[in-house]
């Protein structure tokens, strides 16, 4: 299973980079709790300053969710892993959502639709190569599903894979989130695709943005 979860890790970050185009950069703040060299993570209180971005996020639900870990890159993004309860999930489930700063061009509906169709598909399919040639033909990675989607006011991208070992598979659903000043990642894994998807469904529901006024 870490084989499985290495590499799935490794495939959700060449989409967020590779799908978006996007240099993510360093944020720092004062007074609050350092969670990585640079990155700071500060009390949800008070008005938004000009020029500053406030990401809040919520337990959507606290009896089936158990939040796990909260950790930083020195990039800026910022990472917080849940696990589902042994009774509230037929099968071990995981979500990490990430968020950071998108400081790249915003991409339209058509490129979003041409990036979900077409660029993510073929990633799937190389990374599909190269675990086939690592495990002898014993492991593969199909896509199930990419198309551009809304969630709520906010355009991104569904993106969903299954991971086969052997008899085992697994499930992962992502969500490319652009949300304002911000690439907001909602990570779901499963063992199957319906817990994956409702998962992704329930924390891109579970995030705000608010934005300071311009300088």
């Amino acid at each position: 299973m870490l084989l499985m979860s290495n590499r799935k890790r490794s495939l959700i970050s060449s989409l967020a980079c590779v799908a978006l185009a996007t240099l993510l950069s360093a944020c720092g703040a004062a007074g609050g709790r350092q969670i990585a060299p640079g990155v700071t993570v500060v009390a949800n209180d008070g008005p938004v300053q000009p020029g500053n971005v406030r990401f809040s996020l919520r337990n959507p639900n606290p009896e089936k969710w158990t939040a796990r870990v909260e950790s930083g890159s020195r990039d800026g993004t910022v990472r917080t892993g849940y696990t589902c309860k042994v009774l509230s999930c037929p099968e071990p489930a995981t979500v990490v959502v990430s968020r950071n700063l998108n400081r790249g061009p915003k991409p339209d509906k058509a490129a979003l639709d041409k990036m979900a169709k077409e660029t993510l598909p073929k990633l799937t399919q190389a990374q599909n190569l190269q675990v086939q040639v690592r495990t002898d033909n014993k492991a593969k990675i199909d896509t199930v599903s990419s198309t551009a989607s809304k969630f709520g006011t906010y355009d991104g991208i569904l993106n969903e894979t299954k991971t086969t070992i052997g008899t085992n598979s697994r499930y992962s659903t992502v969500a490319v989130i652009l949300a304002g000043r911000m690439l907001v990642t909602v990570r779901a894994e499963a063992g199957d695709r319906v817990t994956a998807r409702k998962a992704v469904d329930e924390f891109s529901k579970s995030f705000t943005v608010e934005e300071g006024a311009p300088l």
